[in-house]
Formats: structure tokens, sequence, C-alpha cells
């Protein structure tokens, strides 16, 4: 049976993704590789600590929903399109619905979806890419190791969204080597799928697409299907979206985008994928050494280069290692290691198979060497340890009042919400419409549900003026000027340093308002997973608690 490599582009070949090179030695591996992941992931993934402040966000979308509320942030309003992941977000609620915890719904759909692309990724290098089972499982524990584990272990959907696009990438490979209206079909539809899952997977498929039209003939069939279903499905979907929410894009793109370039996102960006894609690197950049491979290596460089650059058009916040970034991790895998053929007929040439035996054992130790160095660095990715959250240990306490109809107005608008259950006004916009297209919160817009409870994070000088990034700085001095003028007190200032602060704020005419300042006094306080003892505001700035009502 014909092999396939980059080089052969024969439209009547069959489908690159055949059982020829599979043996009984290659399940066996393969079952060890998923034997291996489920015992790590037992490991890495505590599902009772509380998710990220993002993941709490999303998580609260889909109980709602779940819940028969749809999919809107306060329970009895109108719709908000905040949770960026449509179809995660739907799935998570499938399986609250069914009887799920919703965090454990996000973490354990993000775990499964993690283990498939580790499997996922060891049959496809032995099939697609034609390479050796040390490759092939060096590859997949990379990305075993990878942060996958630790986005599901802070319930992200990040893995769903990287499998997605490694199955989308693989389908437009297939359809590249022999392009008939089935494989162009599945490609289009798994395109969407992707689409569907962020809408950034939309873009990661334009340029998937890219890819596959410059190494196919059927170009016309592969392109017709694409615009066939993005054009009829995708426009459907769109259509129904922007009724639905009543604006065309997700809240999060009018906040993080602002009309501007982000340099810096940019920047981080690109530090990100060349990390996640380590030592794969060496192949394109071999690739490219040799003329006849140099288009290959540029195919195979499309996407990723590609999907790296769209992030100067939107702000990186949150972006927590790299998630943002991470569905180009397997795709590079993949796609790298299908040179390798390629790369080895041109290796031919130096008849390297005439070195010394001696040499190339010492070659192979060095290689194995390098590569067991760089498994155990990746898998330091992991080693944080699970703390307290504050902000969680407090939404617990503040549930007895759920009940109340209390508000919240808080930038931090992920876990306090989340466990408190109480309506909250998102004053950084993400879960806001108004505040996402205005750029601002305004005592009119505060005054609509008198927050019961302001809480903001914002750094501060020795003199507690607030300094850091524009937006936060306005962001913490409008909610800051808004509790000093409306009878608020400030019951504490939270912080690893006493200028990176968490304040909150309570309405002192709330019935409940010693009970809620009680609380947020004595929950003990921590930051993520860094730690940071509860600290008393009051031996911060003595004046300023002198000051305080």
């Amino acid at each position: 049976m014909q092999e396939f490599s980059p080089q052969s582009q024969d439209p009547s070949a069959p489908c690159p993704l055949t059982r020829a090179a599979w043996d009984r030695t290659d399940s066996i591996v393969l079952v060890v590789l998923v034997a291996v992941s489920i015992l790590y992931s037992y490991r890495r993934v505590d599902f009772v600590h509380p998710p990220f402040e993002d993941a709490a966000m999303l998580v609260r979308y889909a109980r709602n929903w779940a819940d028969g509320y749809g999919i809107v942030w306060n329970r009895g309003e109108r719709p908000v399109d905040g949770a960026t992941d449509f179809l995660f977000m739907a799935m998570i609620a499938g399986l609250v619905k069914i009887g799920c915890e919703a965090t454990a719904a996000a973490r354990g759909l993000s775990a499964a979806c993690h283990l498939l692309s580790v499997a996922f990724i060891y049959v496809v290098v032995r099939l697609l890419s034609r390479c050796g089972r040390a490759l092939g499982t060096f590859a997949a524990l990379w990305l075993l190791f990878g942060p996958g584990l630790a986005y599901a272990d802070q319930a992200f959907g990040t893995p769903v969204f990287a499998l997605s696009a490694a199955v989308t990438y693989v389908l437009a490979m297939c359809a590249a080597r022999h392009p008939t209206s089935r494989r162009c079909a599945a490609f289009a539809i798994s395109a969407l799928i992707l689409g569907l899952i962020r809408p950034e997977g939309v873009l990661l498929s334009v340029l998937v697409l890219l890819a596959m039209l410059l190494k196919t003939e059927g170009k016309r069939r592969a392109l017709a299907w694409f615009v066939a279903v993005f054009g009829i499905l995708g426009t459907a979907y769109f259509a129904w979206r922007w009724t639905y929410f009543g604006h065309p894009l997700p809240n999060p793109f009018y906040v993080k985008g602002g009309g501007r370039l982000h340099i810096d996102g940019l920047r981080t960006s690109v530090e990100f994928v060349r990390a996640l894609v380590g030592p794969f690197w060496l192949l394109p950049l071999c690739a490219i050494c040799f003329r006849r491979q140099l288009r290959e290596a540029i195919i195979a460089l499309l996407p990723i280069a590609g999907f790296a650059g769209v992030w100067l058009f939107l702000s990186d916040e949150m972006n927590w290692m790299g998630r943002f970034q991470y569905a180009a991790m397997p795709i590079a895998i993949i796609s790298f290691l299908a040179l390798v053929p390629g790369l080895k007929e041109e290796l031919r040439r130096f008849q390297l198979d005439q070195v010394a035996a001696y040499t190339r054992v010492c070659v192979l130790a060095l290689l194995t060497l390098a590569g067991v160095r760089a498994l155990r660095a990746q898998e330091a990715t992991l080693s944080r340890p699970h703390r307290s959250d504050g902000r969680a240990d407090i939404g617990k306490q503040l549930r007895q009042f759920r009940d109340k109809g209390y508000w919240l107005a808080l930038t931090e608008a992920g876990l306090l919400p989340f466990y408190s259950e109480w309506n909250a006004l998102d004053a950084g916009g993400l879960n806001d419409p108004v505040v996402a297209h205005t750029g601002r919160v305004t005592p009119e817009h505060l005054n609509r549900h008198p927050p019961e409870i302001i809480m903001f994070h914002v750094a501060q000088d020795e003199k507690r003026r607030f300094t850091g990034q524009s937006r936060f700085r306005e962001l913490g001095r409008a909610l800051d000027d808004y509790a000093t003028t409306h009878r608020y007190r400030l019951a504490a200032m939270y912080g690893m340093t006493p200028f990176d602060v968490h304040y909150y704020y309570v309405r002192c005419e709330c019935p409940d308002a010693d009970s809620i300042i009680d609380i947020i006094q004595n929950t003990p306080y921590q930051w993520y997973a860094d730690g940071g003892a509860c600290r008393d505001w009051r031996s911060w700035f003595p004046s300023a608690a002198a000051a305080a009502p």
C-alpha cells in the first residue's frame, strides 16, 4: 500500500489514515498510554477545590441554563453572552440536567477530552505522520504532561477545544489527500463545531482551510463544502445568537478588543506557543533548510503562526498558562511530525547509515536524555499546590442570604457570584452588556439595583491612590467613589501585599450588614494558589482606618 508523505498529492490515493502501519505492539503501547494517562489524571485533577475565576463564570451560565432560566447571568433577567465557550457550556448544562454537579461536570468533561487527545495524538502520529513508536510515545507524553490537566483542574474547557482542533486538522489533511465530498463535508462540519466551542475556532478553521487548500488539487470542492456549511449552518447560528443576545459578538470581545492593537498580547501569545510546542519546533526549522521541504514546512507553520498572530487584536487578560493558545499545541505536534518522512529522505543523502554504530548509539542516548529532561520540565508546569480561595470561602458563607434578593457589584465576578448565588453586576463588563459597550460603570447603572456588597481588585500606592492599568484603575475609582458617597462601610482590604488589594464595602442600610461584615472579616482569605495569609487592612493604612465610617 502506498505510504503517505508530504510530497505525494495524488487525489486518487487512499486516505493516509490506514491500518497498514499498525500492529499488536501499537495496541499495547496505546493501552499503556491510556492507563498512565488515567492514573496521572486521577493524581492531578481535584474535583473539590474552587475553579478559576473565568471558569466559575461559565459554570454559572451553564447551571442557570440547566435550571431552565436560559443563558443568563442573573436568574430572571435577559440573556447575556458572557460565556464564550458556547458548546462547552451546553455540554455542562446537559450534564447538570441529568444530575451532575456543575464544576465536577466541567472538570470531568475537560479531563476526558484531554485523555482522548493523548490517545488520538499517538494514533495519528503513527498512521498519518508514519513516525516510529518512540516519537509517537514522546508526542503523546508531551501532550499528557502539558498544561491540559491544569486547565481541567481549574474547570476550563480548553482541552475540549484542543481536541476539536486536532480532529479538525486531521480531517483537513485527509481531505487534502483525497478530496471526496464526504471527507470535505466532514472537515467543514468539524470546523463548524470548533467555531461553536469557542469563537476563535472560526479563525483557526480558516487557517487550517488555507493549509488544506495549499496541499490539495480539489480546491473547489473543499472550499465549496466549507462555504456551504458555514454559510448555511454557521449563518443560522449567528442569526440566532444575535437575536437571542441582542449583540453580534460575545461581551468579552467588546471588553478585551478595545478597537486597538495589543502588542503585549501578541508577544505573550508567541511566547506561549513557543513553550507549548517545545522541541517539536526543530522539525520545521530543519525542513526549511531543504529546498524540497520548504513548501511543506510553510504549510505546517501556517495555522500555528496565524493562530498566534490573531491575539494581536485581543487583550490577553485571564490567559492563564497560555490557555488561549493551547489549541495550537496538538496541531503543531501533528503537522510538524508529518515532516519527518520527508526529512528522512533528505538525510539519506548524507549516508548516515554508514556512521559508526558507537556514534549512533551515543546520539540516540543524548536524544533520549534530552527528551526525558524535556518531559520532566513539561510535567513541572502542573506542580502547583491547591489552596483555599478567600472569594470562594466568603461566597459559600454568603449563600445563606441568597433568597433575600441581595446584589453584588464587583470586578472579580467569578467565585463570589458562583458560590453565593447572589445577583451580580459585573463591573468589568464581561457579563454586563451596558458596561461592555460603554466601557465604564456609572452611578445610574449601579442605582438600578443598589448592591449590598461592592468588591473590586485594584493596585494602589502607600497613600491609597489607585494605580495600574487605566481600565482597572478607573473601575476601582468608580466603585470606590460610589461606595464612599452612598453610605457603605469599608469592611476589609485583603491582599498578598498592601499594594495589590481586594476591597470589600457593605451597604449600611442592608438588614444583614453586621452579619455580612462579620463573614468578610473572619473568613481566612487567600488568592488563587499563591498563598497569602489573611491580613488586617487597618495595620496597613492606620490613617485610612481612622477615616473609615
